[in-house]
């Protein structure tokens, strides 16, 4: 089953994968978005965008850096500490 569906992706163009990847991106991040606001129904435009931030990017940075991040985005968004 995996390589008749790898094989069906790879018949399509590098335009038509790109663009359901992008579908795809968007999909998770409504997803997450809609996650957000179901636990926290007045989160703010930018406490979404912080949340979708890291929920797309986590593990990807040390505990420093990501702490580093978080500084500069409430500071930015005027989310606060």
């Amino acid at each position: 089953m995996e390589k008749v569906f790898r094989d069906l992706l790879f018949a399509r163009s590098g335009e038509e994968r790109m663009k359901m990847g992008f579908s795809m991106a968007e999909m998770a991040r409504r997803q997450i978005a809609a996650s957000v606001l179901e636990r926290n129904p007045g989160a703010s435009p930018e406490r979404i965008r912080v949340e979708v931030f890291f929920r797309f990017h986590e593990g990807d940075f040390s505990a420093a850096e990501t702490a580093e991040m978080m500084g500069k985005l409430k500071n930015k968004t005027g989310l606060g500490g």
